[in-house]
């Protein structure tokens, strides 16, 4: 037979055998992470400058470093508001195959990828170009964004603008709202303040962003906007940010740790077991270390010395001939021998005490080992997707 200008045998050649299973890629090394987290920190600031195109092409970087399966959640998002549409399908997609099962964000990402296909198989006509409103460099619009603040506790955010006839609004909304809520800010001292609520506080993350208005509601400038919104995570163990004096009736001010928080890691694990590796865990640890070595130290030279001891008294015993041929000198022998009890007391006591100590460091050590801190990766929390809305906010820890 003919196929293709080639001749092709009827014979049938044996079947191939099977290709061996690719083991497992390694885990990244300690250069790589990091390099991941100079990448991710060099995006994220490029994100927050506005300039998209050059901000996923460090957190590819940072991903194809570290593995990072959050990271691709940041990567889709951003492809998103590029327009690029196959490159979100592509890296969501690889987001829910890698990223952990309780992924916070998976229903939202599992819900925008069935969007996206759905478009894919019904063409639609082009949106409509909307010229995005320009805002004016004149006035000034001060504004210390808030990273984290407790669950269910008050937020007040504050602001400064160099206009004081302008109308400046916040613009907030939770993990699980689908619409902003505004809230005016006004005067507190020498700063403009809006309170958000704490019933508000919950889930994983609060999107915020504030515009100032002139009187013909003409936006002259702001801090973040719906399509990229300023992210603050919602953590039991941020710092606090209201006034005393906002506070509303009926609102609490004590942080309530959070029995379900999940912190993520770049490992693919949901949940970890987390461990306070700080300055007092150090400090046990290697307190623990150096005593068993210090114990062991002066157990060994303890009964060294004893040793010497027993053998400066078989050796005075010995020293005349067959032994027993020298009578015993209460004052030399007795005096070896005193000293040869108490070395050999030293060396049990602290032998004892070196293996207790090295049991101790041994356990600082397995924990600090085994252990997976919750800043050793880059912890990757971002918005959600609307219906008619793709935004995202990169943010994380290494």
């Amino acid at each position: 037979m003919l196929l293709g200008g080639a001749h092709v045998a009827s014979a049938q050649a044996p079947a191939p055998a099977p290709a061996p299973a690719p083991a497992p890629a390694p885990a990244p090394s300690k250069q790589d992470l990091a390099a991941a987290k100079k990448a991710f920190e060099a995006g994220n600031a490029l994100y927050k400058a506005g300039k998209l195109a050059e901000a996923v092409e460090k957190l590819e970087e940072s991903y194809k470093l570290s593995k990072n399966a959050f990271l691709l959640f940041n990567i889709g998002h951003i492809y998103d508001q590029l327009g690029k549409k196959e490159l979100v399908l592509q890296y969501f997609k690889q987001f829910l195959a890698d990223a952990p099962a309780d992924a916070p964000m998976r229903p939202d990402v599992t819900k925008r990828v069935e969007a996206l296909e759905a478009e894919a198989a019904t063409p639609v006509a082009p949106d409509p170009v909307v010229e995005e409103p320009k805002v004016q460099t004149t006035v000034k619009l001060e504004h210390q964004l808030i990273d984290a603040a407790p669950p269910g506790v008050p937020c007040d955010v504050t602001a400064s603008i160099s206009d004081p006839a302008l109308t400046v609004t916040l613009f907030y909304r939770g993990s699980g709202d689908v619409k902003f809520t505004s809230k005016p800010m006004t005067k507190r001292k020498d700063e403009l303040v809006a309170h958000i609520p704490g019933a508000a506080m919950t889930g994983s993350w609060i999107q915020y962003f504030i515009e100032a208005r002139d009187a013909q509601n003409n936006l002259v400038t702001r801090s973040g906007k719906s399509t990229s919104p300023n992210l603050m995570l919602v953590d039991s163990k941020a710092p606090t940010h209201f006034f005393p004096d906002l506070v509303e009736p009926g609102e609490s001010t004590t942080v309530i740790p959070q029995p379900g928080d999940i912190v993520h890691d770049g490992s693919g694990s949901g949940g970890v077991d987390t461990v306070d590796t700080g300055p007092p865990f150090l400090r046990a640890k290697w307190i623990a270390t150096g005593s068993a070595a210090v114990m062991f130290g002066v157990s060994l030279s303890s009964y060294l010395i004893a040793k010497r001891q027993h053998d400066d008294l078989v050796a005075d015993s010995s020293s005349c001939g067959t032994p027993p041929c020298r009578s015993w000198d209460a004052g030399y022998n007795g005096d070896i021998e005193s000293r040869g009890f108490r070395y050999d007391t030293i060396y049990k006591v602290t032998l004892g005490l070196g293996v207790a100590a090295a049991g101790v460091a041994g356990y600082f050590w397995y924990r600090a080992l085994t252990a997976k801190r919750a800043d050793t990766q880059a912890t990757i929390i971002t918005p959600a997707v609307g219906d008619q809305f793709a935004g995202v906010s990169a943010v994380g820890r290494f």
